[in-house]
């Protein structure tokens, strides 16, 4: 999920935004793009991306998850946007039962549909069709050139070209050794154990932000520092510490930090790092890099209290605003504890 408050003003501007809007080029899924103040100049608002599973999951999932998100968000209508390459003939649209049943859902809980669109793929030049409409259709401009592209690359995100680019970015390498990475911060934690609780919460704290100063500065860590982080980020006061260190100016060079991270740690350490990535993805709209990243924590730890806190967050559309007061929040403990904001938002 993501948001946005770009305007847009035809069906094929619509079309090359999504990939933008959910930070990848998307196959196989339906999207669903809120629009607002339609009575001056409609803006998008809030964008959810779905797998095309079969219609009874879809329509469940609308029912009992997107109509309550959307009516949070004072949308005054949507745009059902369905990409697949089913289509039988190359013409006419696809998977018309689900474009049918999440329309009538929709509507029911109060939020009307203004196109149902279709297109195979989100490239320069395909063709896109209405589901209401037969002789309302277009050809798509190119994407990267688009108003949506623009608005992304000044803001800094980043569009993928497929969801598994997004999830190898979160995923594990197959060459390194794993068990005796996890000997090494084992050590590190034990070793700071001796330090006493405030002091070895001020060093770690102070690792965080030596970390994420020296990624702004495009000093690359090596593994000792690495083990140095993850062992500090053992410590949940630490990794809350980190989600408000992350915030700012610091958030793009704290992501880049995390994922080479989550490459780099063990699996027990993972859901931690993988908040992170999410936390800071999210705070600059990179939902879909968010929602990879809880995945692989949620596929290791289910209970994982923090990953399930910001899938909730995330999923409710929360603001970036809002996710940096949950940050402040959770740092509160650690600066109680330490009597001092140790520097975080200085240059």
């Amino acid at each position: 999920m993501s948001s946005s408050s770009i305007v847009l003003s035809s069906p094929e501007e619509l079309l090359a935004a999504v990939p933008h809007l959910v930070g990848h080029y998307p196959q196989e899924s339906l999207v669903v793009i809120t629009i607002h103040d339609t009575a001056a100049a409609p803006q998008l608002g809030v964008t959810v991306r779905m797998d095309l599973h079969t219609p009874d999951v879809l329509l469940w999932h609308a029912r009992e998850h997107l109509a309550g998100v959307l009516d949070r968000k004072g949308v005054d209508e949507l745009v059902l946007v369905v990409i697949s390459a089913d289509s039988e003939d190359g013409v006419t649209p696809p998977h018309a039962d689900v474009v049918r049943g999440m329309t009538h859902v929709l509507e029911e809980a109060g939020f009307p549909t203004r196109h149902a669109l279709w297109t195979r793929e989100i490239r320069a030049g395909a063709v896109w069709r209405s589901y209401t409409h037969p002789d309302f259709a277009g050809t798509l401009p190119d994407p990267q050139a688009s108003v949506a592209a623009a608005e992304f690359a000044v803001e800094g995100a980043v569009t993928y070209g497929s969801r598994d680019e997004l999830a190898a970015l979160v995923a594990p390498p197959a060459d390194v050794d794993r068990t005796a990475r996890a000997a090494q911060i084992d050590a590190v934690v034990d070793w700071g154990a001796d330090l006493g609780d405030q002091e070895g919460l001020r060093q770690d704290c102070r690792t965080v932000l030596g970390a994420i100063r020296r990624t702004q500065d495009d000093a690359a860590l090596v593994d000792d520092e690495l083990v140095q982080l993850a062992a500090a980020l053992a410590d949940v006061r630490v990794r809350d510490f980190a989600l408000m260190a992350s915030c700012g100016a610091a958030a793009i060079a704290a992501q880049q930090l995390w994922l080479t991270l989550i490459r780099f740690v063990p699996d027990p350490e993972v859901p931690d790092i993988a908040c992170l990535v999410a936390f800071t993805a999210q705070l600059h709209g990179e939902g879909g890099l968010a929602s990879v990243a809880l995945e692989r924590a949620i596929a290791i730890e289910p209970d994982h209290t923090l990953t399930n806190l910001l899938r909730r967050a995330i999923g409710a559309g929360i603001p970036p605003e809002a996710l940096t007061s949950i940050a402040e929040e959770a740092a509160a403990e650690v600066f109680d504890i330490l009597g001092e904001p140790l520097g975080i938002g200085e240059d």
